[in-house]
């Protein structure tokens, strides 16, 4: 190998550790942008986390609350039916007396 080879491939040998110098650099950023945006991630899903638990919670409640209303209403339904069946008795006895 000459003299001017050598120089020549120490010369490739050098820009190509400088393009990979270049390169190592580049993806540094990425790094540190792609960890900004995952820990903003993590905090998102924190969030939205914390938004499943209280639907999670006001499910519950509106279910409880909605199992109470239909005992209500079935109580309601027989009370209902007991004064109907009392009405007409009473309409009975007044038809009869008139």
């Amino acid at each position: 190998m000459t003299s001017e080879e050598m120089q020549s491939t120490m010369q490739f040998i050098l820009e190509q550790q400088a393009q990979f110098s270049v390169n190592i650099g580049k993806l540094g950023e990425t790094v540190g942008r792609l960890t900004d945006q995952v820990i903003k991630l993590e905090a998102s899903v924190a969030a939205i986390g914390e938004k499943v638990d209280k639907l999670t919670e006001s499910h519950e409640s509106l279910r409880r609350f909605v199992g109470a209303i239909a005992v209500a209403q079935a109580t309601t339904e027989t009370n209902l039916a007991r004064t109907d069946e009392r009405l007409n008795n009473l309409i009975t006895i007044v038809e009869r007396l008139y």
